[in-house]
C-alpha cells in the first residue's frame, strides 16, 4: 500500500540531512563546502528567519518554505528536517530496540493532552525578546543550535583523537593555509553545560518521546499553530477505526485519543508510525476532510490566556537580569579593564554580533586554528555560549575567512578575504616589564615575526636588545602575537578588544 511507504521516505531524508549536518558541524569531510554548507543548512528555521530579518536577502528565505511545507502537509520540518528532532528519534529507536528484548511487555498508551498553557507562553516570550533584539530563549532552545552544540562540542572531538584510524583522512579536508588543524577542546564549563543539555534531551527523549518537539520548541509550537491550517493531514477514519490503540502506542508526540478516535494535528510531528501499525485503514493521510476527522483544537481559555500574559509579562525583567549579569562578568582581560570579549572580523562589534548569534558553533567547527571557542558568560546571560576569540588557543588566520562565508544569522558577515584582511578587530598592547627582553634582558622577537600585517617592529632598548613597537593604525588585532607570546601565565603583548571593530590602515608593504 503506497501509505507504508510514507515513513522510510522520511526516515531516509532525515538520516540523510542529520549525517550531511553532523559532518558539516563536525568538520570532517568535504562537506566544509560553502555551497553544500549553505544548501543543507537553508531550511533550519530560525537561522532563516533571523538572517532575513538581518539581511531581507532572498537567499534567507528558507524559513517561508517551511512555512509553505507546514501549510501543505503539516510539522514535516519537525520529521525530517530538524537534527535535533532526528536525535530524538534515534534515542527513541534505540530505547525501542533494548525494550524488544521483552516481548511480553504491554506498551502503554502515549496519549497526552496538549499543554497550551507551557507552549504557547514559550513561544510568545522567545518571539517578544525577540522583536527586542535578544535571541536569549533562541539560544537555550533553538533545535539547530541545540543540535549543532551537541555535535560540535560533543561529538566533533571524538574525530579528532590522534589514535582515531580516520585522524589523517578527516584532517587532510581542513584549510590547507592553516598551520594548526587541530580542534581545540572547549572549556569545562561550555562542554558541561552543553553536556548537561544533551542529557535532558535524551532523557526527554527516553521517557516523555518527542514532549519537547511539542510543549519546549518555539519552533515546534509556531509550526504546530501554523498546522492548524494544512491542507493535507494524517486524520482517524471514524468508521474504520477499531479503537485498538496500536496508533497511540506508536504514536512519538502523543497527540491520539484512541478511546474518542480523535487526532490533535497540532501536536503531530508527522512521523507515519501510525499510518505504518494500523491494518484497517482508520489513519489516513489526504487532504483535510472535517467529516473524518475530531474538531479543531479549541481556543485558549481564558485562564490560558491570562496565565500567557503572565509569562509575557516576564520579558522586561529578563532583559533587566541579563544585563546586570552582564556587568556582573569576568573580563577576558583583567589587565586592561576591557569588559567586552573579542568578536571575529565581519561582526561588525560586540552589539552586532550578541543580537543575531544564536550559539549554534558551526563557526567553532570550522575555524581552522580553534581560536573560536564556546563561552559561558563573556557575553552576558543572554549570550550564554556564544562564541569568542581566544588567543590562547589560537590566532585569526590572515588568509582564512570560513567563519565569514559559513554564518546562517549574519551575526558574522560574508565579506571578501582583502577586505576581511583590513578589519580591525582589536589592537594588540605590550605589558612592557613582561617582555622577556626587559625582564629577562634576553632577545625574542616572536611577536614581530609572526605579526602579518608587519605592525609590530622591533625597537632599540637597550644595547642589542630590542623591544616590540606597535603600530595600532596597522595593527588588525589577529591575536597571533599574543598566541605566540611566550610568557606565562600572563602573555606580555595581547589583544585589546574593540567594541566596534574599524578599518586598519594598509602596511606600507601591500600598500599601491
Amino acid at each position: 500500500m503506497k501509505r507504508k511507504i510514507l515513513k522510510p521516505i522520511r526516515v531516509a531524508v532525515s538520516l540523510i540531512l542529520f549525517a550531511l549536518t553532523c559532518g558539516i558541524f563536525a568538520d570532517i569531510m568535504v562537506l566544509s563546502s560553502v555551497y553544500l554548507v549553505k544548501t543543507v543548512l537553508y531550511f533550519q528555521f530560525v537561522p532563516s528567519l533571523i538572517g532575513f530579518f538581518n539581511s531581507l536577502s532572498i537567499a534567507a528565505l528558507g524559513f517561508l518554505v517551511i512555512i509553505l511545507l507546514t501549510l501543505l502537509f503539516g510539522r514535516i520540518y519537525c520529521s525530517s528536517f530538524c537534527p535535533l528532532g532526528t536525535i530524538h528519534d534515534i534515542v527513541i529507536g534505540i530505547r525501542n530496540r533494548l525494550d524488544s528484548g521483552q516481548p511480553d511487555k504491554i506498551l502503554p498508551t502515549q496519549y497526552r493532552k496538549a499543554l497550551p498553557w507551557i507552549s504557547y507562553p514559550i513561544l510568545g516570550l522567545t518571539l517578544l525578546l525577540f522583536l527586542f533584539g535578544n535571541l536569549f530563549l533562541f539560544t537555550l532552545l533553538d533545535p539547530f543550535s541545540l543540535a549543532g552544540r551537541f555535535v560540535s562540542g560533543l561529538i566533533g572531538p571524538l574525530f579528532d583523537l590522534p589514535g582515531n584510524p580516520l585522524f589523517f583522512s578527516l584532517h587532510t579536508f581542513r584549510n590547507p593555509a592553516a598551520e594548526e588543524t587541530t580542534r581545540h577542546v572547549s572549556s569545562l564549563a561550555s562542554l558541561l553545560v552543553t553536556g548537561f543539555m544533551f542529557i535532558v534531551i535524551v532523557f526527554l527523549a527516553i521517557y516523555k518521546n518527542r514532549w519537547y518537539c511539542t510543549v519546549i520548541c518555539p519552533v515546534g509550537t509556531l509550526l504546530g499553530l501554523l498546522s492548524r491550517f494544512s491542507l493535507i493531514r494524517i486524520q482517524i477514519h471514524k468508521a474504520s477505526c477499531l479503537s485498538c490503540g496500536k496508533c497511540s502506542q506508536v504514536c512519538k508526540s502523543g497527540c491520539i485519543d484512541p478511546g474518542k478516535k480523535e487526532l490533535d494535528f497540532t501536536q503531530c510531528v508527522v512521523c507515519f508510525n501510525c499510518l505504518q501499525i494500523c491494518s484497517n485503514d482508520g489513519i489516513r493521510y489526504r487532504i483535510f476532510r472535517p467529516a473524518l476527522s475530531a474538531p479543531p483544537p479549541e481556543p485558549l481559555s481564558f485562564h490560558s490566556r491570562r496565565d500567557f500574559l503572565k509569562w509575557i509579562a516576564l520579558a522586561p525583567a529578563v532583559l533587566a537580569f541579563s544585563k546586570s549579569v552582564f556587568t556582573a562578568r569576568q573580563d577576558d582581560h583583567l589587565e586592561s579593564g576591557n569588559p567586552y570579549p573579542a568578536t571575529p572580523p565581519g561582526s561588525i562589534g560586540f552589539d552586532h554580533y550578541t543580537e543575531r548569534c544564536t550559539s549554534c558553533h558551526l563557526c567553532v567547527s570550522a575555524c581552522p586554528t580553534g581560536i573560536l571557542q564556546p563561552s559561558v558568560m563573556a557575553f552576558g546571560f543572554t549570550g550564554i555560549l556564544q562564541p569568542r576569540m581566544n588567543f590562547e588557543a589560537g590566532h585569526c588566520d590572515f588568509e582564512c575567512f570560513k567563519c565569514l562565508e559559513i554564518c546562517p544569522t549574519g551575526a558574522i558577515l560574508p565579506l571578501p578575504l582583502e577586505q576581511k584582511k583590513r578589519i580591525q578587530i582589536g589592537t594588540s598592547q605590550l605589558i612592557k616589564n613582561l617582555c622577556i627582553p626587559v625582564a629577562d634582558r634576553k632577545t625574542c622577537g616572536l611577536c614581530a615575526g609572526k605579526c602579518p600585517t608587519k605592525a609590530i617592529t622591533m625597537i632599540p632598548f637597550l644595547g642589542e636588545l630590542t623591544i616590540p613597537g606597535i603600530d595600532e593604525k596597522t595593527c588588525i588585532g589577529c591575536g597571533a602575537c599574543e598566541h605566540i607570546c611566550p610568557t606565562r601565565p600572563v602573555r606580555a603583548i595581547y589583544v585589546e578588544p574593540l567594541p566596534v571593530h574599524r578599518i586598519a590602515w594598509k602596511p606600507k608593504e601591500i600598500s599601491n
